[in-house]
């Protein structure tokens, strides 16, 4: 895992739901626009950065690293979205994507720092190792009904379809690189949903 990353204070990203003292950790490209959209449809109020250690019910979604880089792949090269990259950079500066190939999107974020590719693990690792309940995104529909608190469907949101074309050295790349994330969800039990 690349140590230039620098690391996001522990309460970014972190959706506290007062009314369930819930916080919900997720990580860009790892149905974050889900998250907010199930939490909208309870009709609930949220904070986009809690500190996840001062409150008791814990839960970080994570998502499968090369899922989650054919997403990356998907939304921000093949369908042109923006993104802003560096830590000192002007309001209203972003890199343009469009057109870059997965090969060329990998070497660009190890050069680049961006939540949108950065390990799930740098993200929120620290505090999902310590009593956080692990739930797949796959898993979520799942995981939401099961709430107590919970009345209406996990949505889906934001979705992008088709797969990623590339080569067995680049997907060797892709999972070395995010190999902790890939433990920490192949850890997730799918069972406990």
């Amino acid at each position: 895992m690349s140590s230039e990353i620098s690391r996001l204070p522990a309460k970014a990203g972190w959706q506290y739901i007062r009314e369930w003292d819930m916080v919900v950790g997720v990580c860009p490209k790892c149905g974050s626009g889900s998250i907010r959209a199930a939490i909208d449809a309870e009709g609930l109020e949220y904070w986009h950065r809690a500190d996840p250690m001062e409150v008791s019910r814990r839960v970080f979604v994570v998502r499968h690293p090369l899922d989650r880089f054919e997403s990356l792949w998907r939304n921000k090269c093949r369908d042109g979205g923006l993104v802003r990259v560096g830590k000192k950079i002007a309001p209203g500066t972003f890199h343009q994507l469009d057109g870059l190939t997965p090969r060329e999107l990998f070497e660009y974020s190890l050069k680049n720092p961006n939540h949108h590719w950065t390990p799930q693990t740098v993200l929120h690792g620290q505090v999902a190792q310590r009593e956080c309940r692990i739930v797949r995104i796959e898993d979520m529909n799942t995981f939401w009904h099961k709430l107590p608190d919970s009345t209406h469907p996990f949505p889906q949101h934001n979705r992008t379809h088709g797969k990623v074309e590339y080569d067995m050295e680049l997907m060797d790349e892709v999972l070395n690189y995010y190999e902790d994330d890939y433990i920490l969800w192949a850890q997730a039990d799918p069972r406990r949903g």
